[in-house]
């Protein structure tokens, strides 16, 4: 299934094929992780259950674990055919990760510069995978930031590009290194979910958005959709980051497809679409799993304080503030709920190894539900293909780069079909 030629693919097919999976394997994936106080399927998954026991985090945390986890779940291996995609970079010239590729040889050697590695790379791969959408007359890049991507695509193209950003500091900027570049690339400062913003699009051969979050890109989508903006390339992200508190499709196809499955999703269902880090550095994971851990033992203390039953949420808090360690962690959580924190030394060591048992359980549940993160991913994806199509489009839907540049390396490209 995993070579699928593009003129025979049936998002249909495929994404009523994941709509089942999804339904039929709900429990395995559908919970509130931090609410569990055991693995769930101890009675239907007796084996899964006893080998996750005895995994440890570092182990459950590996590249292999899902394919171990696939001995005790046949069907994880259907979930990998039916998540494969053709390759866009692979009928496009291909830029290496080296800036200085032949692609991109004839890119300024100072083009490049204050943009992140990864980051570079991503709009690299993003502007060799627009296909069609190269040949187009001009572009709105759709919640630009500084407009990197559209200033390369401006270079590349000799073409116009329109870059809509909301906030007028990078916008400045942007225009900035537009001068520096020498590029047709012009600013203009407004908010994407407004229903103004449609009126960008007047005009416009090709509409892009690189990682554009949630409701951001769903708005460009429609927008498009109503004028028959000619090209939309658009790599999705963010899925959760939605007004709605329940996923209600966006497709008709969709939503006759949650309403013949009961299928329910939430926002926290959809964060399972984007849990996957692959471009997270050693130490960036290991100040993940001592805020997890830190978190759990302190909500632990929370739990009792209030005499609450579910996980209460803390907001972000700045990873330098972790090394001081669990106890000063637990005074700035309680302030966070207007509590104060009273522990006894003996207490505290106690609320932290109860942390560290529940990381290690949040872990096993984690490792389960992952098997179905790109599942979810695709089924996302595959809703906005469908919605495109029912706008009179010819969709494709393919990988724009590896998972080490950026685990979101889906991408939707259409036409429209005068």
């Amino acid at each position: 299934m995993s070579n699928i030629a593009r003129d025979d693919f049936n998002y249909a097919r495929r994404f009523e094929q994941l709509t089942h999976l999804l339904s039929e394997h709900k429990a395995l994936w559908q919970f509130a992780t931090f609410n569990q106080a055991d693995l769930p399927w101890r009675e239907d998954y007796p084996e899964l259950c006893n080998w996750l026991d005895s995994q440890s985090v570092t182990d459950l945390l590996s590249e292999d674990s899902q394919a171990r986890i696939g001995q005790f779940l046949p069907f994880v291996s259907q979930i990998e055919a039916l998540t494969q995609l053709d390759d866009f970079t692979l009928d496009c010239l291909t830029p290496s990760e080296n800036k200085d590729s032949a692609e991109f040889s004839s890119v300024p050697v100072h083009f490049s510069h204050g943009i992140g590695g990864r980051k570079w790379q991503q709009i690299s791969a993003f502007f060799a995978a627009l296909g069609p959408a190269q040949q187009a007359e001009n572009y709105l890049e759709w919640c630009a930031g500084m407009g990197h991507l559209g200033r390369l695509v401006a270079l590349k193209t000799a073409s116009s590009v329109l870059s809509l950003e909301w906030q007028q500091a990078l916008c400045d900027k942007g225009s900035t290194l537009a001068q520096k570049a020498n590029v047709q690339q012009d600013f203009v400062c407004d908010d994407a979910l407004g229903a103004q913003s449609a009126t960008h699009l007047t005009g416009k051969n090709c509409a892009m958005a690189l990682h554009a979050c949630g409701d951001l890109h769903t708005a460009l989508l429609r927008a498009a959709g109503e004028v028959k903006t000619p090209h939309v390339v658009i790599s999705p992200c963010c899925y959760h980051l939605t007004r709605d508190a329940h996923y209600l499709g966006l497709s008709q196809f969709c939503q006759a497809n949650l309403i013949q499955h009961g299928l329910e999703i939430d926002k926290d269902d959809l964060k399972l679409a984007v849990k996957q880090v692959a471009t997270a550095g050693a130490r960036e994971q290991d100040l993940r799993e001592l805020e997890l851990t830190y978190r759990l033992g302190f909500d632990t203390w929370l739990r009792e304080t209030l005499n609450a039953d579910n996980y209460i949420p803390l907001p972000s808090v700045k990873k330098s503030q972790l090394n001081q360690g669990f106890e000063a962690f637990c005074h700035w959580a309680a302030e966070q709920k207007n509590q104060l924190f009273s522990a006894t030394d003996e207490q505290v060591t106690q609320y932290l190894a109860i942390g560290k048992q529940r990381r290690a359980l949040l872990a096993r549940l984690e490792a389960v539900r992952s098997c179905f993160r790109r599942a979810m991913e695709l089924w996302l994806v595959l809703d906005r293909a469908l919605f495109m199509q029912e706008q009179g489009y010819q969709v494709e839907v393919g990988i724009f780069c590896s998972a080490q540049l950026t685990p979101r390396n889906y991408m939707l490209r259409a036409v429209f079909e005068k």
